[in-house]
């Protein structure tokens, strides 16, 4: 008796599961379904006649239970929120597309209702919303809709079905015009999208995972409205290639330091150098810092990048060579994002100590994007380092971020004002009047200005005249390599 009931139920459970999940099944699964289900009634009603077939009717119903479970998405194909296809099913689609030189049309669709907050009860209706609109989508389009991300879908649209993209399209809003029910409420959908092809995002044999990134990366009403998808896909291509030179120049040691010298004008004297990274990279040559460091600040590499640069210029500074040009002040960049790793203070301490260099002649220089991290590690590393005797000074200040209030509050020697502000200011009266201000400014703090991009000699006069302290730019030097670095050193000190 007992084995007739658990039989019974696993049938009814199977049919039960079927029903409210066909619209996950493809035509060919569900017809499959169908006929194993019609078996096993028919072996179930065969139970009557034949007492005997318990066993075998148990069989076919776990089977059937089992048929239905390996016919469902696999779960490394399918997104865990929306229980739709996942990245990983889009990348094997496209695969597919390629190998026959298939260009289908594809929607990208967006779930534009974000939640307001971060609060749980926001987030978890943002969930049920999410799953809605998958069901939704795949009720209107079937198999074809891929979620790459919380509330990102792909559509690839079904030539069979739709001669025009177009088609596709109103077929979404229709479907979307109607509310969604969710714990008895009615809620609508804000959904957005727009036509791209395969071929504006084949740029490279990874397009797919360029093209998810790109995806995951930004904002859904950015891509839709904003961004052209394959210029996106090119520069993330293009970060991608980036990225995997600089980790080729860290195992490799491609990167380089370049010294560009700092002429001081109380002293008359060059007694400072910034110390200038460079990559050159056997498949994709020199690549300029602008372009690298960006991209090894968002993939975390700046860190191993800044400390492998400073034990470079450590190295340099412990050498008879920097002794013989008078033991100039060396500005090394690090980056907020060092900074911002707790325990890195010690790690370049460390550095400093392994070479015996006097921590009074190493200036960290930092970019204003350090004023965006409002971070207690942050300090705490700062506070290490002047506590051991490093200088910092912010670099390209009035490029961005940094306010003047950043100037008296955060304990800076240098202050190092960005080569566009001289550049406009010898062009624009207005801009003139800003930059003696705030070299004035600076100084009335006590703090030293270094004044970049000097270019001529009429530049040159205007920087004098307002009480600079330091001149960095091509008018004397370009950056150079350590050995011609020392000997211009000589060749203007000694």
């Amino acid at each position: 008796m007992l084995l007739y009931v658990v039989s019974f139920t696993v049938v009814a459970l199977a049919t039960f599961y079927l029903y409210f999940r066909k619209n996950r099944f493809s035509q060919f699964q569900n017809a499959s379904l169908v006929a194993i289900l019609l078996i096993c009634v028919s072996i179930s009603s065969i139970q009557i006649f034949n007492p005997r077939a318990d066993s075998f009717n148990l069989m076919c119903a776990m089977v059937l239970y089992a048929v239905y479970v390996v016919f469902e998405n696999p779960a490394q194909y399918t997104h865990h929120a929306t229980r739709c296809f996942n990245e990983r099913a889009f990348h094997e689609e496209m695969t597919a597309f390629s190998r026959v030189s298939a260009n289908p049309d594809m929607l990208l669709i967006g779930l534009n209702n974000r939640p307001e907050t971060n609060s749980a009860k926001d987030v978890f209706f943002y969930s049920l919303l999410m799953d809605e609109v998958a069901d939704r989508l795949e009720t209107v389009f079937g198999k074809n809709v891929f979620c790459i991300e919380s509330g990102k879908y792909v559509l690839i649209v079904d030539d069979k079905k739709y001669s025009d993209y177009k088609d596709a399209v109103k077929d979404l809003e229709e479907a979307f015009d109607k509310s969604i029910k969710i714990r008895n409420d009615k809620y609508y959908a804000e959904i957005i999208c727009r036509h791209f092809t395969m071929s504006d995002i084949r740029i490279s044999e990874d397009y797919v995972d360029h093209f998810t990134e790109v995806i995951r990366q930004n904002q859904m009403d950015h891509l839709i409205y904003n961004y052209d998808i394959g210029t996106k896909v090119m520069e993330q291509h293009n970060s991608r290639e980036i990225e995997d030179a600089i980790i080729r120049g860290v195992e490799d040691d491609n990167f380089s330091v370049f010294y560009q010298p700092l002429f001081d004008i109380n002293e008359n004297s060059f007694t400072a150098a910034e110390a200038l990274l460079r990559l050159n990279d056997p498949q994709m040559g020199n690549i300029r810092p602008d372009m690298f460091i960006p991209i090894a600040e968002k993939s975390g590499f700046i860190v191993r990048v800044g400390e492998m640069v400073l034990e470079k210029v450590c190295r340099f500074m412990n050498s008879h060579s920097y002794i013989r040009i008078k033991e100039p002040i060396i500005g090394v960049n690090v980056s907020p994002v060092q900074l911002s790793r707790k325990g890195e203070s010690e790690r370049l301490i460390n550095i400093m100590k392994k070479y015996s260099i006097d921590a009074s002649k190493i200036n960290m220089e930092i970019t204003e994007s350090f004023f965006e991290y409002e971070d207690k590690v942050v300090k705490e590393n700062n506070d290490v380092l002047l506590e051991y005797g490093v200088t910092f000074s912010v670099d390209d200040y009035g490029a961005g971020f940094a306010t003047v209030d950043y100037l008296y509050t955060l304990p800076f020697t240098f202050v190092k004002i960005d080569r566009m502000v001289i550049v406009q200011a010898m062009e624009n009266e207005n801009a003139m009047i800003v930059f003696k201000s705030t070299v004035d400014l600076v100084k009335k703090m006590n703090k030293l200005v270094v004044v970049e991009g000097i270019e001529n000699q009429e530049m040159l006069d205007v920087v004098a005249s307002t009480g600079a302290d330091y001149i960095q730019g091509y008018l004397y030097s370009r950056p150079l390599e350590e050995k011609k670095f020392v000997e211009f050193m000589i060749d203007n000190i000694i």
